[in-house]
């Protein structure tokens, strides 16, 4: 597999990013200090089966500066979307026109990962499913939700996961809907494949995942730059990576996830990274043991 250049920025850090258009700030290869090895590479999975610590490569940082940013961020929704707040409308908007078209039929149990307070749990899922389990990495986060999401919906509210992704492993065959929206970033590749094993595992009959990210693109919002785009650019300030749109396609392809449903967020600033839903479901022909 190719390796892709890796741009260093510093944005500010946050869910919501301005695009890194045009930079000429990158590293030779993805095999640079800031990663380890060729993107999303399942063989590296096999060598690395302690995946909660980054591997040899990957700032040895990178997990506890993310910690670190987030427990500063206030648990707000101004602070969960990074200051755009008057982007909350549309996002929800376009999220909830996704899962009238690709959502599963079944409505028992949804999980919101990344949940923070609790804003697409309060707004996108409950309205839909019948019981919401959140995982989040910031306990202040989830010490808001119950006065966020109000006495009325917050009785079901399930179970609430404490813990980073790399660490979390959703109960087998519970969820309907794995709602997965501006935290992958703060994976690394292996811990990421590992991860979208995990979750494969964790649907229901049925079940669907929903992936919603930024994903890099040398020419903004421009369809070809996006589909054609490599690069990989990781933000300081929080400790993340923004992706391009063929990353995810292949690590997808590396887990057995089948895509089944694809759409471009709208109505964002053209000045913001592009944003991509994709929706997922096991290949269960291919089907193998979670890492």
């Amino acid at each position: 597999m190719a390796t892709a250049p890796v741009a260093k920025i510093q944005r500010g850090g946050g869910a919501i990013k301005k695009c890194n258009q045009n930079t000429g700030n990158k590293h030779d290869g993805f095999r640079s200090k800031t990663v380890v090895g060729s993107p999303l590479d399942l063989q590296l999975i096999r060598r690395h089966m302690s995946i909660s610590q980054p591997p040899v490569g990957t700032p040895a940082n990178f997990y506890s500066k993310a910690k670190c940013y987030w427990s500063q961020v206030p648990a707000t929704v101004d602070g969960m979307l990074s200051g755009y707040t008057s982007l909350n409308v549309p996002d929800i908007a376009d999220s909830d026109m996704f899962l009238d078209e690709f959502g599963p039929s079944t409505t028992a149990y949804a999980l919101d990962c990344g949940s923070g307070i609790g804003r697409v749990t309060k707004q996108l899922l409950l309205p839909r499913f019948s019981i919401v389990d959140m995982v989040e990495l910031t306990q202040s986060f989830l010490d808001q939700t119950e006065n966020y999401i109000g006495p009325d919906d917050f009785p079901r509210v399930g179970e609430r996961f404490c813990m980073g992704l790399q660490d979390f492993t959703p109960p087998a065959g519970r969820y309907d809907l794995i709602w997965i929206q501006w935290v992958l970033g703060h994976l690394s590749d292996l811990a990421l494949l590992a991860f979208l094993k995990r979750c494969a595992h964790g649907l229901s009959a049925g079940g669907v995942i929903v992936i919603k990210e930024n994903i890099t693109s040398p020419g903004g919002h421009d369809e070809q730059s996006i589909m054609n785009s490599e690069e990989i650019d990781f933000d300081e300030t929080d400790s993340s990576y923004t992706r391009p749109r063929s990353a995810y396609i292949r690590a997808f392809l590396d887990t057995n996830l089948k895509l089944i449903g694809e759409k471009a967020q709208t109505n964002f600033p053209s000045s913001l990274y592009p944003v991509r839903m994709f929706a997922l479901c096991y290949d269960v022909e291919q089907k193998t043991s979670p890492t």
